[in-house]
């Protein structure tokens, strides 16, 4: 003989198709005690299981109005009961609470990966910080810009590592007052100190953030050493041709007023030989 506990391939069907499909369309327990005599039964379900079903009692499992499946009992000894349908609706009741629990908890570890993923491989450097500017975390653009593993990062405080300047440290102490606060800041430019010694020109934003229910500080930061570079050698450039313009409208002042010297010399030539 077969038993439904026998077979373990996969019987798929559609909303409204069989039984269950009907128990899911309605969205309400349903059972009949003449399986093979019900207009909703799927004899292919049977047919492909080897199972000869008798009696049938299904319920759907119903979350926030998302169907999940249904919960399904086959041939009882005796017969199913108006009762035995309201039991069925207290266990998908639980069992939904325990689906959408796995959902929930799948859909965390995977959101948890994806952003693991583009903090890990950000362009530019985050820092997560605690209230007191000890590391917590780094990426690996924010070992790249300060020249610190990230093992040499965490529990150490900025202050420590001396990252920052010391003419720097006031304005990044009014930064973090206001993040304490709850409030993010506006990009602006800090010199960082590598971990070498050497610098770069740098620019920082930073926002509040709750982890795992702990309040934390998260700075990102891009550097724009090359870009201010690149705006220097554009300053001194724009600089030089403002003073050759100016040198040049000189001259040409210059030229003017020698024409016009000129031009009254030729005049009183003119006269001096009229005289004559």
């Amino acid at each position: 003989s077969s038993y439904a506990s026998d077979f373990t391939g996969d019987i798929i069907l559609k909303i409204g198709e069989g039984i269950a499909g009907y128990s899911a369309q309605i969205k309400k327990a349903y059972y009949t005690n003449d399986a093979y005599r019900d207009k909703h039964f799927h004899p292919a379900v049977d047919n492909k299981s080897g199972y000869v079903t008798k009696n049938v009692l299904v319920c759907p499992v119903i979350y926030k109005d998302k169907l999940s499946g249904v919960v399904e009992i086959i041939n009882k000894a005796g017969e199913f009961t108006d009762e035995d349908k309201n039991d069925i609706a207290e266990m998908a009741d639980l069992a939904k609470f325990v689906i959408f629990n796995k959902i929930n908890e799948i859909e965390l570890k995977e959101s948890e990966e994806k952003f693991s993923m583009l903090f890990e491989y950000a362009p530019d450097a985050y820092l997560i910080l605690d209230m007191n500017g000890d590391f917590i975390d780094c990426n690996k653009s924010g070992e790249k810009l300060t020249g610190y593993k990230k093992e040499e990062l965490v529990g150490k405080n900025f202050l420590e590592l001396k990252l920052l300047p010391e003419s720097e440290i006031p304005k990044a102490a009014t930064r973090m007052a206001a993040n304490i606060i709850g409030k993010p800041t506006e990009p602006e430019e800090f010199i960082i100190s590598r971990k070498d010694g050497s610098q770069v020109t740098a620019e920082q934003r930073t926002f509040p953030v709750k982890i795992k229910g702990k309040y934390l500080l998260l700075v990102i930061i891009r550097d724009i050493t090359e870009r201010k570079k690149l705006e220097d050698e554009l300053k001194s450039k724009v600089e030089e041709l403002e003073k050759f313009h100016d040198v040049a409208v000189g001259r040409e002042l210059e030229m003017i007023e020698l024409e016009k010297e000129i031009e009254k010399l030729k005049k009183e030539i003119t006269t001096v030989k009229g005289t004559k």
